[in-house]
């Protein structure tokens, strides 16, 4: 597992972005989702994602993670 992966840029959603700034607790999962990406937790992918991810950590390529809460889910590419 990967720690502190560098943060260059973050995008949202406009669907994400519009229930962060109503929902307290859905902000607070997003915040949580992020860190797990950023230190090489990639939350609910297939087997064939992580080892995709463990490869695009040192040739620079996509890195997907999935995390869910209360009936939520969200994706970080």
């Amino acid at each position: 597992m990967a720690k502190g992966l560098p943060m260059t840029n973050l995008f949202l959603t406009a669907r994400v972005s519009e229930v962060m700034k109503r929902d307290n607790e859905f902000h607070g999962f997003v915040t949580v989702s992020i860190e797990r990406h950023c230190a090489g937790d990639w939350g609910e992918v297939s087997e064939n994602s992580r080892r995709e991810n463990d490869i695009a950590l040192s040739d620079g390529s996509r890195l997907l993670s999935a995390y869910s809460k209360n009936e939520r889910r969200i994706w970080i590419i």
